[in-house]
């Protein structure tokens, strides 16, 4: 073959995935769990560039800054509008219109970023995780829908990641928020109270955060001296 198609050929990417399957949550259109790695054929004409995966779902960011969801829907984890569980990758629609660049999950909520700066939250709440607490006077258990963190909407944020019951974003400046669950001082502030909407980390002023991990319960900040 000529030297442009063998290019082609090997710059071509392919989803694998491997392993448990019971909710669908390797997109192979079935429940089977598998022990060597499948291609998943849905998107194989579709450039992924980010995946991330949650305790029963997964996500893929394209070129395009679309993102496509599949696995257990429960407490609305796949964003798409109801609680079912999906065994192929479909496309969550609410986020169309915005070019999405980078996405976290953990336990059955997820952060999208888009290149904007922008932050979307979905999925469980019980511990005000997606950074609101009440929608017309209702608590607010779980999302359908990504939602914007309206507390973050004046801010450009680069970094977000997610524990289990906690959210952290960092804005241009280097400067982190945190909200959700406190249970263990995970969210920096001094306590171990929860918060319903992001709260920057006083402990961190006159530092840049330059990186940010989650575990379930504690926090991770890579800094370095404010410019």
């Amino acid at each position: 073959p000529s030297s442009t198609t063998a290019t082609a050929k090997t710059s071509r990417r392919t989803l694998l995935t491997t392993g448990l399957n019971t909710n669908g949550q390797l997109g192979l259109g079935d429940q089977l769990t598998r022990v060597v790695p499948q291609p998943v054929a849905f998107l194989g004409h579709t450039t992924l560039t980010h995946l991330v995966c949650g305790s029963r779902t997964t996500f893929a960011i394209d070129n395009d800054g679309r993102v496509f969801a599949w696995g257990k829907g429960d407490d609305g984890a796949l964003g798409s509008g109801d609680r079912g569980t999906t065994m192929r990758p479909r496309l969550i629609e609410p986020l169309l219109r915005h070019r999405v660049r980078h996405l976290a999950c953990r336990g059955s909520h997820v952060l999208a970023l888009t290149r904007s700066g922008s932050v979307w939250a979905w999925g469980r709440n019980e511990d005000g995780q997606l950074g609101v607490a009440q929608v017309d006077g209702q608590q607010l258990h779980y999302a359908l829908e990504p939602r914007r963190v309206a507390g973050l909407s004046s801010l450009r944020i680069r970094l977000v990641a997610c524990g289990r019951t906690h959210s952290v974003a960092v804005d241009a400046e280097g400067a982190l928020y945190s909200w959700g669950g406190g249970d263990d001082g995970v969210l920096g502030h001094g306590d171990t109270s929860s918060r319903t909407r992001p709260t920057r980390c006083a402990a961190l002023r006159g530092q840049r955060v330059v990186a940010v991990a989650c575990g379930s319960r504690h926090t991770l900040a890579l800094v370095a001296p404010a410019v």
